[in-house]
């Protein structure tokens, strides 16, 4: 049976940053919403959805990696970034979304001058 999460509610100021795992450099994630209960995120656990704000420092990187069972949906709240999903390498920017499928290898790279800020939503599939 699903716990009931610990608060429903969040500000994003109210959300640490972390240093993201070491397939990444200068980056760091603020993770807000996590589908199981490891202290990290305010709103914890929910059933399959996770929610991570990615904050990228000029250069800042996510190596290539992939996620089995995951789709992932981005959108770009700040910044320049450079994508690659399997084969295919695109530019996006503030406003555009970046739909990532299970499996999927993909990797993301600040291009621009500033902070690069993505919103990650990631959907455990079963």
């Amino acid at each position: 049976m699903l716990q009931k999460p610990k608060r429903l509610r969040v500000h994003i100021d109210e959300v640490p940053k972390v240093p993201c795992s070491s397939l990444a450099e200068n980056m760091y994630d603020q993770f807000v919403l996590r589908d199981f209960d490891d202290g990290k995120a305010p709103i914890r656990p929910t059933e399959r959805v996770t929610v991570i704000v990615q904050n990228y420092q000029p250069g800042g990187k996510h190596k290539l990696h992939k996620h089995e069972d995951v789709e992932q949906v981005y959108f770009i709240l700040k910044g320049r970034a450079r994508v690659r999903l399997g084969d295919e390498v695109f530019d996006v920017g503030e406003g555009d979304f970046v739909y990532i499928p299970r499996g999927m290898t993909h990797s993301t790279e600040n291009i621009g001058d500033g902070e690069l800020k993505i919103m990650l939503i990631g959907i455990k599939v079963i």
